[in-house]
This record gives structure tokens, C-alpha cells and sequence, in this order.
């Protein structure tokens, strides 16, 4: 039993730190810093919030509050995806779609 508690807390480190491993350090950013979203936001937890706010969502409203929160939400899951991926696999291609992502969609409507 404790051998099974201890594997748990490892894997939890582990998941933890790998979330928060930092991909685009390298890359410049476009976006103004109080619109953009952090790349260490982009965690599986936060991914199943937004999720969770989508469903809740008229996603056929005209409100552009509305609206603003599809694309943000949106972008939060488009975004995990891409950077899980890219830590998953390590592959040079799908760092840099992430990055891409990171460096051009990443930011907040509001």
C-alpha cells in the first residue's frame, strides 16, 4: 500500500513538473504582456475548466461578452492540447506549432 502512495506522489511530481516545463522561452512575443497567456497556463486542469465554461456557453449568442469568452475558452483548450502534445513527443515539428500557437493566438479577447 505505501509503495502504491509512493508511486502516486512521483507521478504527480512528474506530471506537475512537466507542466510546468516552459517551451518558447526562445521565441519573441507579439502580444502585449497584460493580453497574453502565460504558456505555464496551458495545464490539463485549466484545459477541463474551460472545457467545462464551454459547454455552459449559447455558443450561437451574438453577445460578444459571450463571444469573447468561446475564444478564450477555445484558445485555453486549443493551446493544452498543443503544448501536451509537444511535451509528449519531444518532436521538434510539434514544439514549433505550439510555439507558433503561443506566439500568435495565445492572448485574451476583451
Amino acid at each position: 500500500m505505501k509503495f502504491l502512495a509512493v508511486i502516486a506522489i512521483l507521478f504527480s511530481l512528474h506530471a506537475e513538473a512537466t507542466e510546468e516545463k516552459l517551451l518558447c522561452e526562445h521565441r519573441e512575443l507579439r502580444i502585449e504582456p497584460d493580453m497574453q497567456m502565460k504558456e505555464s497556463f496551458f495545464t490539463e486542469s485549466n484545459a477541463e475548466s474551460a472545457k467545462s465554461e464551454l459547454e455552459k456557453l449559447d455558443l450561437s449568442s451574438n453577445d460578444l461578452m459571450i463571444q469573447f469568452a468561446i475564444e478564450n475558452n477555445s484558445r485555453i483548450v486549443r493551446g493544452y492540447k498543443l503544448r501536451a502534445r509537444a511535451i509528449e513527443s519531444d518532436n521538434e515539428e510539434d514544439i514549433k506549432s505550439f510555439c507558433d500557437f503561443y506566439v500568435s493566438e495565445a492572448f485574451y479577447h476583451d
